[in-house]
């Protein structure tokens, strides 16, 4: 559940609107507390280590309270534990990412790769039509601003007539568009 909630926060956080982001991410940290006190009460290391690493998943500031928590749990571990040395090197990675740095293996992704994972999964072929024609046509209109070039107040809304399948395999911006 936290992983839904900690997911669902991500969506006002593309926006910039972390302020509305942030109950989202206090409510999953407060589920992964308690995943981690109970594994810790349990004496699970592994149930522990994998809450404590998914609790660093949620935070966007290297000095913020979710990273100081995950610092204080490792801190509390052995130091020759390989738990230990396992979060550490995560944590270190977690900060440089937020720094930008990125990683020798990492795959630099594109809007039609993404389209497409999300299409094979769904178990359809995304070389196939329509599936093709809209793919081109929900990277299109991600950018509204080619219709909207010169307007002063834009607006964006789903048209009521829109495929909710477009919708669940992420080609929402394929539907048609009531633009204001």
């Amino acid at each position: 559940m936290a992983v839904t909630i900690g997911m669902l926060a991500r969506v006002p956080e593309s926006c910039d609107l972390t302020e509305i982001a942030r109950p989202y991410n206090q409510s999953a940290f407060e589920i992964i507390r308690f995943a981690a006190e109970i594994a810790s009460e349990a004496g699970s290391m592994d149930d522990l280590f994998s809450a404590v690493m998914l609790a660093r998943t949620l935070e966007r500031d290297k000095n913020g309270d979710i990273f100081k928590w995950v610092r204080s749990i490792i801190e509390q571990w052995p130091k020759d534990s390989e738990y230990r040395k396992n979060a550490e090197e995560l944590m270190q990675r977690t900060r440089a990412r937020l720094d930008g740095e990125q990683f020798e293996g990492d795959i630099e992704t594109t809007p039609r790769q993404v389209h497409h994972n999300i299409l094979t999964s769904a178990g359809i072929d995304p070389a196939k039509e329509p599936w093709v024609s809209l793919i081109d046509l929900a990277i299109k209109d991600d950018d509204p601003s080619r219709v909207l070039s010169d307007c002063e107040h834009k607006t964006v809304m789903y048209h009521p007539a829109g495929d909710p399948m477009l919708v669940r395999l992420a080609l929402e911006r394929a539907n048609p568009k009531v633009i204001g």
